[in-house]
């Protein structure tokens, strides 16, 4: 039973450091949005809710109630706000602010109770589990009724707003909704033993599956319109910490399991040094283990890099301008694996850009429509203009919240899944600029697929000025 509750403990660790990691990433790299700060809010609260739970369980003798009640104050509010998540994400907090500052107000008043007997009366000892739990009081089963109803209640939101999305954004919710639902169903297992339920509450490394998931979508499916692109960078401190991580496991695990030493703050120093060395006399299984991560994410980047260079060469052998336009669309999203492409370039006449290629199979609806034009004068453009590199989605949409429906330009591509502008620049001036959907496997641009693009698009540029001449 030991064991059992030794990898519940170790669970709750990893909780935490998972969910700090995933509140410290979004901080740090995703635009300032009601449902990017809601997120991070969870993610902390439930990174505290495990860590102070892991405290409680981390002696060997009769554990302190304290940090019992602390992680059940934490616990009362992290039901709402997930809901208050679910707000944000759907766009609606204004639409249900009443209601959310209903579900506020019953947070504090359970919180003013969890100090007293009527929420906690006691712990004891389950033997058969190997752990002390919560004796519940009578204020205790109405928290937890009220725990379910959210919880469900904002699922049920999500589901309803996951049948009427398409495209980014249904992948988007159906993403946070995977997560969700694994984290609440894996962290409600610490709830059963307090109702007699003897249920070894490993379910906290169903919660850290979910919260994997997450990271992963915010990584790679680009999930809080994360800035962060895959790079070598990215790997080699993700396998840094995975190592260390691992080392730290183990040593915690043995240390505990055998009761070589009681843990205390002196030895996890200890330990924590001697993991950091492991780490050092381990470079070259950690460099093996980097190259076969890098082969495994970026071998498509790759591909995608090959091609976009032999089609450089064949770009300075097209002279029509027509030919050459199809071309360097056709390239771009083949070698991108893009759901589709539109380009729109200049027209020297009006100074306006005009929709003159597309591919991709896509809804009528969703279309650009080639009646309709880029003016030289619109906010999008003289972004374009100023910033004379690619852009992300992430970094577009931030401006549309501030523009006017120009053209419905903003509307139309919110409803695809646009994910890139790549602007085709000759001297001074923009040519034109090709607006790519997202990737058919839903992967991020790496670093070396936008230096590819903008080496290619520059060339592009110029073999576009000279067939014009």
């Amino acid at each position: 039973m030991r064991m059992y509750s030794l990898f519940y403990h170790y669970g709750l660790l990893a909780v935490t450091i998972f969910s700090f990691f995933l509140a410290i990433l979004v901080y740090l790299k995703a635009y300032r949005q009601p449902k990017t700060e809601t997120f991070i809010l969870i993610n902390i609260a439930l990174g505290l809710w495990a860590l102070t739970l892991f405290m409680f369980h981390r002696s060997f003798d009769r554990p302190l109630i304290f940090w019992l009640r602390l992680s059940q104050l934490i616990a009362i509010f992290i039901p709402v706000i997930f809901v208050h998540f679910v707000f944000a994400l759907l766009e609606s907090v204004k639409k249900y602010k009443t209601q959310l500052l209903f579900f506020y107000a019953i947070a504090v008043i359970l919180a003013s109770l969890n100090f007293t007997r009527f929420f906690i009366s006691s712990i004891k000892y389950n033997s058969v589990l190997g752990y002390y739990h919560p004796v519940p009081g009578p204020v205790y089963q109405i928290f937890t009724l009220i725990f379910v109803s959210l919880v469900i209640y904002g699922y049920l939101l999500m589901i309803k707003a996951l049948r009427r999305s398409y495209g980014f954004r249904r992948n988007e919710i159906r993403y946070y909704l995977i997560g969700f639902i694994l984290g609440f169903a894996g962290g409600g297992t610490t709830f059963l033993p307090l109702y007699n339920i003897r249920i070894f509450a490993l379910g906290v490394f169903v919660l850290l599956a979910g919260e994997v998931i997450l990271a992963y979508a915010i990584l790679k499916r680009r999930l809080m319109d994360i800035r962060t692109i895959v790079s070598r960078g990215l790997i080699y401190s993700t396998v840094t910490v995975l190592v260390f991580a691992l080392f730290l496991f183990v040593g915690l695990t043995v240390i505990t399991y055998y009761r070589l030493a009681v843990p205390n703050s002196e030895l996890l120093l200890y330990l924590l040094g001697f993991c950091f060395f492991l780490v050092l006399m381990s470079m070259p299984l950690r460099g093996k283990l980097e190259q076969l991560i890098e082969n495994l994410i970026l071998r498509r980047t790759r591909a995608s890099y090959d091609e976009l260079a032999k089609g450089s060469q064949k770009l300075l052998t097209i002279l029509d301008n027509k030919t050459l336009s199809k071309f360097f669309l056709q390239t771009v999203v083949q070698a991108t694996d893009a759901n589709w492409g539109v380009l729109w370039l200049l027209d020297e006449k009006n100074g306006n850009y005009h929709l003159t290629g597309k591919v991709g199979n896509r809804k009528d609806e969703l279309w650009l429509n080639e009646d309709l034009f880029l003016d030289q004068n619109l906010a999008l453009v003289n972004l374009i203009k100023k910033e004379r590199r690619l852009l992300l989605r992430e970094e577009i949409f931030p401006l549309f919240r501030n523009m006017k429906n120009e053209n419905n330009i903003g509307d139309r591509l919110r409803r695809s899944d646009f994910s890139l502008v790549i602007p085709l620049f000759f001297k001074d001036f923009l040519k034109g600029c090709l607006f790519l959907g997202e990737k058919r496997s839903g992967d991020l641009f790496s670093s070396y697929e936008l230096q590819a693009l903008t080496l290619f698009s520059d060339q592009a540029a110029i073999a576009l000025a000279n067939a014009q001449l």
